[in-house]
């Protein structure tokens, strides 16, 4: 499923309700849990890849309660922030990361689990994108955010909020 279907089937349907599952015998050991997009607005995390579903792999969880799609959006800082607040985890409700979550959990080490996660998923044919640029969910005079680029250099930048290629990642 690309963005922009996710986007707009986002805005006309319930939640996306996200539940914990346990690994079949087709299920492989991976790096991070990995998320499956089921249904409309079902995913599912399982500890592994399920070989049999790579075609609904939608992304990872990086930490407990920070999920990831595995490639980049193309949309703006208040699409974003619509995207995450229709995801639903445990009965809370999905949200941008704040600039102290993202420093406490994005760094080298855990851009080196992103780098062998996006290895092991190219490997097993889903593509995904090992660096991006995450939005925060803080705004500055109402017409900049602050962005954190996650790459060769790890940093914070104060953009316009427009489109850009950005990163989801939410958390609960």
């Amino acid at each position: 499923m690309n963005n922009n279907t996710l986007l707009t089937d986002c805005i006309t349907q319930a939640p996306w309700i996200i539940k914990k599952s346990e690994c079949n015998q087709n299920c492989i050991e991976s790096i991070f849990p990995v998320i499956y997009h089921t249904e409309k607005n079902k995913f599912e995390i399982l500890p592994g890849l399920d070989l049999s579903r790579k075609k609904e792999v939608w992304g990872y969880e990086v930490a407990p309660g920070i999920i990831m799609e595995k490639n980049n959006y193309n949309c703006d800082w208040e699409q974003m922030k619509f995207l995450c607040r229709k995801f639903k985890m445990e009965n809370k409700e999905g949200k941008l990361l704040s600039i102290e979550k993202i420093v406490s959990v994005f760094d080298r080490n855990l851009y080196a689990k992103i780098c062998k996660m996006t290895n092991f998923l190219q490997q097993n044919g889903i593509a995904s994108s090992a660096s991006g640029t995450i939005y925060s969910r803080s705004e500055i005079n109402g017409m900049y955010v602050w962005v954190y680029e996650f790459s060769s250099n790890f940093k914070f930048s104060c953009y316009i909020k427009e489109n850009h290629q950005k990163r989801l990642v939410i958390t609960f």
